[in-house]
């Protein structure tokens, strides 16, 4: 009323329309009086009665967008000491924060203080809020402090404040003197102490809240419960959201995109996109942010089909020309590995944002085409960037420097280097992260280290990507170097060295990484079982793998599908395919690479039968094969010589599956054919294939015509294996073998000649047996090994006993144009008899002996292995480059086929 009768005494005094025509014409004159069109004004301060006016000029100045001219009208009222009241530097001030004119605001702010106008319940939430937008949370609670009278919506914007700004915690202890105040939140109040429960670490007080939700009986609100959906979706507890949403009796277009996004970013796709047809079946229609969250549950190309049908509902929408759902809509396609069409949708757009462009350029660093054409276009697109006027920023350099690094573009990510560096951001540290990775993976150490060099704030991050960088290169005395001297480790720093030793043989040392990992209270994971696991199985270390599996069980692992899958390869790759197949069917839930390592594990053995029946319970199992799957059943075949089974599964791919045959299908094929003996055949198929042949084709005919001495196919087969890599010395050997085996001595001396000439050596076969838990390896004639000498003593016997028992050394395998005493004392000395011989003093009588040979088992050991087995009572598994043998009473189990 006060408020009322101070704007009447006023107006009357100075006539209501004269004031209008004061407020449309003023100015502040030199000597700081009133000037209105450029006519002094009547001196106000003699006039009697309290100095206020009503602000109604103020007002409409505000909302009619002339905030400037109503902030300097108040300035004036100031100097002329007339004084207006709260409600109307409220509306000035709430209007500064809508148009974000912040250094106004705080002008007005000023003002009021200065002139001693009381902060009512209205000004001061009008502040609150306004400080909250401006980010200044210090004052928006002294003006908090400074109220003598706050309501609810006070409390709820001093709530908002503090959850804008990210202090959570502040925010919770409002909540509760709200609460002990006596003042019942409302909505609002829900809706901004919800936003405060954003992680796992903030899940009980958000079920909290959901509790005092429900005694207030707002959890039937469609804002609160919406609220509650994206607070669960935020703590990562998707079944708690999908809780709330399915009680909820009224869902609008948010609530559905609250449940998609969650859906989408914890990895539920398919649930997600069900939901986005439940919402289309209610009839509410999506907007952007719904058509945004459901394309994020595209991410593979096997969902690229559902992106189309979304993207066809956003072109139905209209919503294609929204700059946000296109830049979703690239995202998408190139996450689909669908280039194509998200350069279509590129190129549609009228505008394009600095997203746009990145993510355009993103899409040609993540494609599958080919280095040359992927690198040009992304740097393309870069120049075009500019052109347009786009600036580019730390993510488009990020997307380039990934497409250099993907590609290994040495020259082009030193372009965008030197670009990084003109524009200032060096000092950034992702990218410094990614110029570091860059030059790691293009193979180059020296750049990849200056680059590390100026890392200021060396992050556990950055001293692992070091130590990766060397563990990828081979290099484990630099690797252990840097791993001694990180200041911090973390649990991907012990597991790339792990892995690094484990890779490179070193089980021994891996297993002692494990244990010293585990003392300083680092506890393994699925990264570090499967590492060793993997190694094991190259290395056929079983019992090391056996101590690994334990680990595996203690830790819950064991029927983790990933893990499993590991298990049931080393199992596999040491000779216990029995064991592989109990894992196997103990597993309750089996993906397609759990299939796929079964069925290779029996081709591995030779067993074509057992994996052509795994294959079909695949099928009847509802689980689609994929291309892997046809490659390890076909090889399967070949190995157990399965020619029509394999001609059929070839058929299959092709006609039921409408798979594309692969380059290693047709390798498998050839492979196939070529064993069996049927080289014709095989030639035919070579020449009738839609595609190129590459060098796996031209390999498995190779191999094929060694194994059955067909000269003149060899001749063709080695001619396009070395037009393709002229430098690969095993077709050299092969051809040469062939022709040692047909008696072309000449011709195989020659082979060999030019080897030698153009620096090419033979890979040195190598025979390998672990006794407790070491792993020794052979090579032929061996010398260097500290028990040598016992074991040649022990072969001298062992090969006096094989003749006795009617073996005759085959001389054809001595590929030397020699005489007959040294072939058979080459031949007497081959790995595998020296790996077998030590096996047989390090083992006890009537135990089983397991080796392992990096190249093919050749014949006349074969045949000797068989006679050991039987003259010596043991049973032996030999694990050679093509599959295992088991030998057992003077028996392989291939059938002398492999």
């Amino acid at each position: 009323m006060a408020f009322i009768r101070n704007s009447m005494t006023f107006s009357r005094r100075l006539g209501l329309q004269r004031w209008k025509q004061v407020l449309q014409g003023y100015h502040v004159g030199a000597t700081n009086s009133v000037v209105y069109n450029n006519n002094p004004l009547p001196n106000l301060e003699d006039s009697e009665g309290p100095r206020f006016v009503s602000g109604q000029e103020v007002f409409r100045l505000c909302k009619i967008g002339r905030l400037r001219e109503a902030i300097q009208l108040l300035g004036i009222m100031k100097q002329r000491g007339l004084r207006v009241n709260s409600n109307t530097y409220g509306c000035v001030v709430e209007q500064c924060a809508k148009l974000r004119r912040f250094e106004d605001g705080k002008l007005v702010h000023k003002q009021l203080e200065e002139t001693g106008v009381v902060i009512d319940v209205y000004l001061g939430n009008t502040l609150i809020n306004f400080y909250s937008k401006y980010g200044d949370v210090v004052t928006a609670v002294q003006v908090f402090n400074r109220m003598t009278l706050r309501d609810v919506v006070t409390w709820s914007s001093m709530i908002a404040a503090y959850v804008s700004n990210h202090y959570p915690a502040q925010a919770f202890e409002v909540f509760e003197r709200m609460k002990e105040g006596g003042i019942k939140p409302n909505r609002v109040t829900f809706l901004s102490i919800l936003r405060a429960c954003s992680s796992a670490e903030m899940l009980e007080k958000g079920k909290e809240i959901h509790a005092f939700v429900k005694s207030t009986g707002l959890e039937s609100d469609v804002a609160v419960a919406t609220a509650l959906i994206t607070m669960y979706s935020k703590c990562g507890e998707m079944a708690l959201a999908r809780q709330v949403f399915d009680n909820m009796t009224e869902r609008n277009v948010v609530t559905w995109t609250a449940i998609i996004q969650g859906s989408a970013q914890h990895g539920k796709f398919e649930e997600a996109f069900e939901l986005y047809e439940q919402m289309l079946q209610t009839g509410i229609l999506p907007n952007a942010v719904t058509f945004v969250s459901v394309l994020n549950s595209c991410i593979t190309p096997q969902s690229l089909d559902r992106g189309k049908r979304i993207h066809s509902h956003i072109r139905d929408r209209g919503f294609e020309t929204d700059i946000f759902v296109a830049n979703a809509l690239i995202t998408m396609y190139c996450k689909c590995k669908s280039v194509q069409d998200a350069r279509e949708v590129f190129n549609r757009m009228t505008k394009r944002d600095v997203i746009s462009w990145s993510a355009m350029i993103a899409g040609y660093a993540q494609s599958g085409y080919k280095v040359k054409e992927s690198v040009q276009e992304a740097f393309h697109l870069l120049e075009r960037m500019r052109h347009e006027g786009v600036l580019p920023n730390k993510i488009t350099f990020m997307s380039l420097l990934r497409a250099c690094s993907m590609h290994g573009a040495l020259d082009h990510g030193r372009i965008i280097h030197a670009e990084i560096s003109k524009v200032g951001f060096e000092s950034d540290s992702s990218l410094q992260t990614a110029l570091f990775n860059m030059y790691a993976n293009c193979g180059s150490i020296r750049e990849a280290e200056q680059v590390f060099s100026k890392m200021g704030n060396r992050n556990v991050i950055a001293w692992t990507s070091l130590l990766g960088m060397y563990v990828k290169c081979g290099d484990l005395s630099s690797a252990d170097r840097v791993f001694g001297e990180m200041p911090a480790r973390n649990i991907v720093s012990w597991n790339l060295l792990i892995a690094g030793y484990a890779q490179n043989g070193d089980i021994a040392k891996a297993f002692e990484l494990l244990s010293s990992m585990k003392g300083e209270g680092f506890q393994p994971d699925r990264v570090t079982i499967i590492s060793i696991l993997e190694a094991c199985g190259s290395f056929a270390a079983l019992e090391r793998g056996k101590l690994v599996h334990a680990e595996a069980v203690m830790l819950g692992l064991e029927f983790d599908t990933v893990v499993a899958t590991a298990l049931i390869g080393m199992y596999s790759k040491c000779g216990q395919v029995a064991e592989a197949r109990a894992l196997f069917d103990r597993l309750s839930s089996r993906d397609v690479v759990a299939w796929n390592a079964m069925i290779s594990g029996y081709g591995q053995h030779g067993d074509g039968m057992e994996a052509v029946d795994i294959f079909k319970r695949m099928l009847k199992e509802n689980v689609l094969p994929n291309e892997i799957t046809f490659t390890a059943v076909i090889s399967a075949c070949s190995r157990g010589g399965l020619v029509q089974e394999g001609r059929e599964l070839f058929r299959m791919l092709q006609e039921d599956y409408s798979m594309k045959p692969r380059k290693e299908h047709y390798g498998c094929m050839v492979d196939l054919l070529g064993r069996a003996g049927q080289l014709k055949e095989a030639e035919e198929f070579i020449r009738n294939m839609p595609c190129e042949p590459d060098i796996s084709v031209w390999q498995a005919l190779l191999g094929a015509c060694k194994s059955h001495t067909d000269v003149e196919l060899a001749e063709w087969a080695a001619d396009h294996v070395l037009e393709l890599e002229p430098f690969n010395s095993s077709a050299y050997i092969t051809l040469s073998n062939v022709y040692a085996q047909a008696g072309r001595w000449d011709d195989s001396t020659t082979i060999r000649k030019v080897m030698e000439d153009r620096g090419l050596k033979k890979d040195r076969g190598e025979s390998s047996i672990e006794i407790d838990g070491k792993v020794h390896s052979f090579v032929a004639e061996e010398r260097s090994h500290p028990e040598i000498d016992a074991i040649h003593t022990e072969l001298e016997t062992l090969t006096q006993e094989l003749k006795e028992a009617g073996y005759i050394p085959d001389m054809r395998f001595v590929l030397h144009d020699v005489d007959d005493t040294q072939k058979e004392k080459a031949l007497c000395h081959h790995s595998e008899k020296l790996a077998i011989a030590y096996g047989l003093l390090k083992t006890a009588p009537g135990t089983p002996i397991r080796i392992m040979k990096n190249l093919r088992v050749c014949g006349d050991c074969h045949t000797a292995t068989k006679f050991i087995s039987k003259i010596r009572k043991r049973e032996i598994v030999a694990r050679d480059a093509n599959r295992f043998h088991y030998f057992s009473n003077g028996t392989c189990s291939c059938g002398d086929f492999w």
